[in-house]
């Protein structure tokens, strides 16, 4: 009997299926790294556009991103690999993230760039590829009760079959008191896998019902994230975080941080504010409460690594007066204001600087 019982589990596991999602997230952001090596206005010791890298290497792109000296694409890398794709809808939500770091605010430029159309119809393409689950899981589970009822029925009759055979046939008083008490003992058996089935059948019901369940909030929460993320400063402003009344005091103090770049679209993630100067952050930060301002270091390493590639790392935080000039020092002639949300810390006026 325990034979048809790991039959049916078995039968039960092998129509399980899955999707190609992580592979078609690594290709989106594998086609955005090549598209990223031909923007020679940023970018002006670029190699080669020719990505050699397997499904899911990500380190590969990493050392991509190195030996071409694609500053600070390696961090766009690291944030859109760690998205959590499962369905054609989260695919699309990433594609919409991947948009706002490329071609968002000064970075529209892009868009007329050689291939941005051809990178954009190949993100496309491979969302389009999405290869969901082959099974129905609702109908298998809507009718996992009929396949136990139905294995139950036919093994419970060739199991009243043997036993009307070897009935028939007794040779004396002591075999049919044997074959009697066997009888008995293989309806108790029954008995056993039927209730076991039953426990069995409601338990996969409960499983299901709850894994159906944390599958449907998983979703929603990631709508809740992607409306946020597309949603204008206005909305941003109403769902700012209220600080606890015990929380207040610390709250209040001003703090200084540095940061490299805006890497949100219109702002500064919470991650991204360092406590230390190390000659790379170009963004002096002070924040109180649930407001901040920023200028640009006076550090001059910070102001050397900045004027590398200004249009990158000035243009999505600052107003330039002026164009940059050799041996130039950038000096803030207005600090731009910030306020604070959910995802981090919004821009709401840019700093205006000017090339001395």
């Amino acid at each position: 009997m325990k034979k048809y019982f790991v039959l049916l589990l078995f039968i039960s596991n092998s129509l399980r299926a899955q999707n190609n999602a992580d592979s078609i997230k690594f290709e989106m952001i594998k086609a955005t790294l090549h598209f990223y090596a031909g923007d020679t206005a940023a970018f002006h010791n670029v190699k080669t556009q020719v990505i050699n890298c397997h499904v899911n290497d990500y380190a590969c792109l990493y050392t991509f991103c190195e030996q071409n000296q694609l500053t600070n694409v390696d961090d766009k890398i690291k944030k859109w690999s760690a998205v959590d794709c499962k369905t054609q809808a989260d695919l699309m939500a990433l594609q919409s993230r991947i948009f706002d770091d490329l071609i968002s605010n000064e970075k529209g430029y892009r868009r007329q760039l050689p291939g941005y159309e051809e990178y954009g119809s190949q993100l496309e393409k491979l969302i389009g590829s999405f290869n969901a689950p082959a099974i129905d899981k609702d109908f298998l589970n809507d009718n996992l009760m009929l396949w136990i009822a139905l294995f139950t029925g036919i093994f419970g009759s060739l199991l009243g079959l043997w036993l009307i055979t070897h009935r028939s046939k007794p040779t004396s008083k002591g075999a049919e008191a044997t074959i009697g008490a066997e009888a008995y003992n293989n309806d108790e058996d029954l008995r056993k896998l039927e209730n076991r089935m039953g426990t069995l059948s409601a338990a996969l019901s409960l499983k299901t019902d709850a894994k159906a369940l944390e599958s449907l909030s998983a979703r929603i929460t990631k709508m809740e994230e992607w409306i946020m993320a597309q949603s204008g400063k206005e909305k941003l402003k109403s769902t700012a975080v209220n600080v606890p009344e015990e929380k207040k005091e610390n709250v209040s103090s001003t703090n200084i941080y540095y940061a490299k770049i805006p890497d949100l679209s219109d702002g500064f993630s919470s991650d991204s504010l360092k406590t230390v100067q190390n000659g790379e952050q170009v963004y002096e930060i002070t924040l109180k409460g649930n407001k901040g301002k920023y200028e640009v270091s006076a550090d001059q390493e910070a102001q050397r690594y900045a004027l590398n590639d200004y249009s990158y790392i000035l243009s999505p935080g600052c107003m330039l007066d002026n164009q940059p000039f050799s041996g130039c020092t950038i000096v803030t002639t207005k600090s731009g204001s910030l306020f604070k949300s959910t995802d981090g810390w919004i821009i709401e006026n840019k700093a205006v600087i000017e090339f001395r």
